[in-house]
């Protein structure tokens, strides 16, 4: 109990009113400022803020969620509506940022100095990284759908064939399966070589040689149960690797087939080495595919733009079909310059740069004409008025049109041709499908078009599911290649198009070609194999 004496009088007789049995409330508020009437129970406003302060997580800025990407995925975060709807919160109005100005400005502008840093440095183009390599036990299931509809392919185009040049072959060689037998060889080394690719893995093309013959090594213990010696992974570095030495090898054999080949009808496509007679183009073609694709993913930093110096992809294209130019095949010409703007618009190229092919495209259709005037002069007169020399210069194509006519809805029957017979030229070659329509009709004809239909579209869910930019490019660079091709040839058996000398990919004869585009489905099962298809 206080004190009487040090008591005001106010106090007193609040002391003496609770005595009396009042309430204690008169003297509490008298003995107790009201501004410390605070309880444990009863926090003050201001407390209440500061604890709220503390325990709200630190604001990240503007640019704390730069997007990076993954160096071994090569995968961009994907940013849902909420993130953006904070950040846009986050972002300060005029109003606000004049008003920080005004006081602190060394700091505001030492903070905006940091966060354009990391912003720069969240966009720097960078080379992206070699992807890496998987084993046997990191691999996917082999794609038996792409597997069934490559195989039909094959069989049917050596039936076809084989029907195709039966009476060309028995007058050429005596013996009406010769091209049938010199085909099946083909098939049967093309096939092995498809599978034997498809289980390896097609990182492999572009690994640095060094690296790739230690992870040759792993393979082949991890094949035969035995355990991979316990070393670094490799580093991701450059150096030569097979892409470069393919692309090279197929440049050299192009240059010296100019000089040395055989000439056959005014053009020098074919060379023979080690008694094997090829076309270096074939080659070529896979090896500028296996080269873009390299490019593209070395100087990318996503899928959808193309980073890097444009001049290094119009070297190889220029290399390509300047050498093509020179063998007078004008139809290779224009599968690689379809397959190289393909790659460079899926993989994001600018408008500068489509308009540069568009204007190299015009001089080279501007030379050809120039220096080639009677070649083009043929190929057209033969596009518009098939039927007008058929003595002469349209006699194959008006023979393929009545091939394709004679043959109906349901056709003559397999081996039933008649055009095969010297009317139709290169009846086994450029024009087997016109002997197809003739012997099963329109309904065979469709059939064709619908399996290399089937090809394009899992050959597009390889690619969109590849697990890193290089598979993802290879696979479409070689599907755009089967596909184009067929329908070039389909469209000049029917006319739909100038008569360039292409041939159907799996129908046509030809060993070397088929060979190598079975490595090619090889390469692309491979990729399969690692894709979410």
């Amino acid at each position: 109990m206080a004190d009487k004496s040090r008591l005001s009088k106010e106090q007193r007789d609040a002391l003496s009113r609770g005595r009396t049995g009042s309430s204690n409330s008169g003297l509490n508020d008298v003995l107790v400022p009201k501004k410390k009437q605070i309880t444990a129970s009863q926090p003050s406003a201001s407390d209440a803020k500061q604890r709220e302060v503390k325990s709200d997580p630190p604001k990240k800025e503007k640019y704390d969620r730069v997007i990076h990407y993954d160096p071994g995925t090569r995968t961009v975060p994907q940013q849902t509506d909420a993130d953006r709807q904070t950040e846009k919160n986050k972002i300060p109005s005029g109003k606000e940022k004049t008003a920080k100005r005004s006081g602190g400005s060394q700091k505001h502008t030492e903070d905006n100095d940091s966060l354009l840093i990391r912003f720069i440095q969240g966009l720097r183009v960078e080379p992206a990284p070699y992807p890496e390599c998987q084993y046997f036990k990191g691999r996917g299931r082999f794609d038996i759908p792409l597997f069934i509809v490559i195989l039909v392919l094959a069989v049917f185009g050596l039936v076809m064939m084989s029907s195709a040049s039966y009476a060309y072959s028995l007058f050429e060689n005596r013996d009406s399966y010769d091209f049938m037998k010199q085909q099946l060889e083909g098939m049967i080394i093309g096939l092995i070589l498809m599978v034997i690719v498809s289980f390896g893995d097609y990182t492999m093309l572009i690994m640095p040689i060094k690296h790739m013959l230690r992870h040759l090594g792993d393979v082949i213990r991890e094949f035969f149960g035995k355990k991979k010696k316990k070393r670094n992974a490799p580093k991701n570095g450059k150096g030569i690797n097979i892409a470069h030495l393919f692309f090279l090898v197929s440049i050299v054999l192009m240059a010296v087939t100019c000089v040395a080949g055989e000439e056959v009808a005014d053009a020098r496509r074919w060379i023979t080495i080690l008694g094997v007679r090829f076309q270096p183009s074939e080659i070529m073609k896979l090896a500028l595919i296996i080269m873009l694709a390299f490019l593209i993913h070395r100087f990318c930093v996503d899928g959808k733009s193309v980073k890097g110096s444009f001049g290094r992809y119009l070297l190889v294209l220029g290399m390509c079909g300047a050498l093509c130019a020179f063998q007078r095949h004008i139809s290779a010409v224009v599968i690689v310059f379809v397959i190289f703007v393909v790659m460079m618009i899926v993989g994001g190229a600018s408008k500068k740069g489509l308009f540069i092919l568009g204007g190299l495209a015009a001089v080279a259709f501007a030379a050809v004409l120039l220096f080639y005037p009677s070649y083009l002069t043929v190929r057209f007169q033969g596009w518009f008025d098939p039927f007008g020399d058929m003595q002469n210069d349209t006699y194959q194509i008006g023979q393929s049109l009545i091939t394709i006519g004679s043959g109906g809805l349901f056709g003559r029957g397999l081996g039933n041709s008649i055009q095969k017979y010297y009317y139709l030229p290169e009846a086994q070659n450029d024009f087997v499908f016109s002997i197809l329509c003739e012997e099963l009709g329109f309904i065979g004809g469709v059939t064709v078009i619908l399996l290399f239909v089937l090809f394009a579209v899992r050959g597009y869910k390889v690619a969109k599911g590849a697990r890193d930019q290089f598979g993802a490019f290879l696979a479409l660079g070689i599907t755009v290649h089967i596909v184009l091709q067929a329908f070039l040839n389909i469209g000049v058996a029917c006319n739909a198009i100038p008569n360039t000398g292409i041939s159907l990919p799996f129908f046509s004869y030809g060993r070397t070609a088929l060979i190598i585009q079975l490595i090619e489905m090889g390469v692309l099962l491979s990729v399969s194999r690692s894709s979410e298809t």
